[in-house]
């Protein structure tokens, strides 16, 4: 699957992560990855078990991070 938003691979982490510098965090939710192995670690197990889709919507920088709005939908692969 190609995202729209980059035209990158979904599942391409090192093309994803050009994106991001290398110690950054990603919060949600209540956890944070942060840096770049913890993403690839974190998204190849969580693609193991999950089909994730996301439709992005928008993006709103600001002067110490950005919001998206994004709608994900998640399927479950494995138990």
């Amino acid at each position: 699957m190609m995202s729209a938003a980059t035209g990158v691979p979904a599942r391409d982490y090192a093309a994803l992560e050009t994106f991001f510098a290398d110690d950054f965090a990603l919060e949600n939710a209540g956890f944070i990855v942060q840096g770049k192995p913890a993403f690839r670690e974190f998204y190849r197990f969580f693609h193991t078990y999950c089909r994730e889709t996301v439709r992005f919507k928008g993006f709103y920088p600001g002067k110490a991070g950005f919001v998206a709005n994004v709608v994900i939908r998640f399927e479950g692969l494995e138990d």
